[in-house]
């Protein structure tokens, strides 16, 4: 990345404080209410974004720096269930933010919710195209905007659902217009969870892809491989 704009009001609005309030105040869509059959692992009823709060908080964060003077379009890649793109719609006003939702899972339903929740743009794009599981569905494979017309991309936890991201990042450089930034994060493979699977002789990957995942109409797909930091900046 480039050096942050300074003068970019972002960063002197978004703070953490003002974050958590929007959290406690915030009225989960449907689409984002975590069944309460995997609540077993949680002391309160959970939605996605209270689940990734701290992550989207770090990506907000980061991203605000970045953000350009002005108006601009920003695009978020595996969109559903659609948090992010609300949390970006309460900190940047339609005047000033375009936002576009890209991936799968975007039935019409959602694509309405979002429309009413944000203004979002959600676009129905398979972005790993070499997954067998996708073929034959007749979901585009290209991102249906023009070239160098995005100028922020969040790919936030996307990258270890997918069988190759050669094609997410290929997408990517073709929107984004010059001097625009992609933001991806995803969880780095050496952290300590798994290293303690690994201590106690169990594999760190015993988790991400189950044996009888075998369900082709389900379109989420469990973590096909997770990354080092090395290997993602390669």
């Amino acid at each position: 990345m480039g050096q942050p704009s300074s003068g970019n009001r972002a960063v002197e609005t978004i703070r953490r404080g003002r974050f958590d309030r929007f959290i406690l105040e915030y009225g989960p869509l449907a689409f984002e209410v975590i069944p309460s059959t995997d609540w077993r692992r949680f002391r309160v009823p959970m939605h996605h974004l209270l689940k990734n709060r701290d992550r989207f908080w770090l990506a907000l964060r980061v991203a605000s720096r970045y953000f350009p003077q002005g108006s601009f379009a920003v695009a978020d890649f595996g969109t559903y269930p659609g948090s992010f793109l609300r949390i970006l719609r309460h900190f940047l006003p339609p005047e000033r933010c375009r936002l576009i939702g890209v991936g799968l899972l975007t039935s019409d339903d959602f694509r309405r919710a979002m429309g009413e929740a944000c203004g979002a743009d959600i676009l129905t794009v398979n972005l790993d195209p070499r997954n067998d599981q996708l073929r034959g569905k007749g979901y585009p494979t290209r991102i249906p905007l023009e070239d160098c017309g995005v100028e922020f991309i969040f790919a936030i936890e996307v990258v270890e659902h997918l069988v190759s991201p050669s094609h997410l990042f290929a997408e990517a450089f073709r929107i984004c217009a010059p001097g625009g930034y992609l933001l991806v994060t995803t969880p780095n493979v050496t952290r300590i969870g798994n290293v303690l699977k690994l201590l106690i002789g169990r594999s760190n990957f015993d988790r991400l892809t189950p044996l009888d995942y075998e369900n082709r109409e389900d379109e989420w797909r469990p973590h096909f491989r997770e990354y080092t930091m090395t290997e993602v900046s390669d």
